[in-house]
């Protein structure tokens, strides 16, 4: 694709229990607040920024990673979401 990545832009800042048994709400609650950016200039020009995330289910934690970039990021910034599932 041609993009840069950035992997330390964004970080958890907390640890977070296991969320395997845990309602969408208490999912969203486990991680909210568990991730910050720690070099937003590391993101400085930036214009578009994919999050990816290995595993799907409610997507709290897909929402709380877009919490903490969208705080720090300016609006016209565009915050895309991509995962992938396999069924065997």
């Amino acid at each position: 694709l041609g993009a840069s990545i950035v992997p330390s832009a964004l970080v958890r800042t907390r640890r977070t229990g296991s969320q395997v048994r845990l309602s969408g709400e208490s999912r969203a609650n486990n991680v909210s607040g568990a991730f910050s950016v720690r070099r937003p200039s590391a993101l400085s020009g930036v214009h578009h920024i994919l999050i990816v995330d290995d595993v799907l289910t409610t997507g709290a934690t897909l929402a709380a990673c877009y919490v903490a970039l969208r705080r720090v990021l300016p609006a016209d910034v565009r915050i895309s979401l991509a995962t992938l599932g396999f069924v065997p």
